[in-house]
C-alpha cells in the first residue's frame, strides 16, 4: 500500500531532507524527497542541468 504524504511547508531542500530523516527515524521505511518545478515532479539532476540547483560539495 502506498500512502503519499505531502509536506508543503518544506520549500528548502535541506529542510525537506531533515524532515525525511525524522520520518524514517519514526519508522517509515520508504520515505523520499521529490522536487516540484513548474507544477511537475522533476529529478534533482534535471534542476542541475537547468542551472537551478547546485549539488552541495
Amino acid at each position: 500500500m502506498v500512502l503519499p504524504y505531502n509536506n508543503p511547508r518544506c520549500f528548502k531542500l535541506n529542510e525537506a531532507f531533515e524532515h525525511n530523516k525524522k520520518v524514517i527515524k519514526a519508522g517509515q521505511t520508504d520515505a523520499f524527497v521529490t522536487a516540484i518545478y513548474n507544477g511537475r515532479r522533476v529529478y534533482l539532476e534535471e534542476l542541475e542541468a537547468l542551472g537551478i540547483f547546485k549539488k552541495p560539495e
